[in-house]
C-alpha cells in the first residue's frame, strides 16, 4: 500500500508542476520534473503526469 500511495504521490505532484507551469510563461513542466528527478531520492520515475481522468483509480488501488 505504501509504494502505490508514493507513486499517486508522485504523479499527482507532476500534475500540479505541469498545471502551474501552464500559467508561467516560457516554463516547461518536462525540464522541471527531469531536474526534480535528478535528486536519486526521488528519481525521475513516475515523475510524468496522467490524465485527470484517471484520479479515481488512484483512489482505488492506493486504499485497498
Amino acid at each position: 500500500m505504501a509504494v502505490n500511495t508514493y507513486i499517486t504521490t508522485k504523479i499527482s505532484f507532476a500534475n500540479m508542476l505541469a498545471r502551474i507551469c501552464e500559467q508561467l510563461p516560457e516554463s516547461n513542466v518536462d525540464v522541471v520534473t527531469k531536474a526534480i528527478g535528478l535528486d536519486s531520492r526521488i528519481g525521475g520515475k513516475y515523475l510524468k503526469g496522467l490524465s485527470v481522468t484517471a484520479g479515481h483509480v488512484f483512489r482505488a488501488t492506493t486504499w485497498r
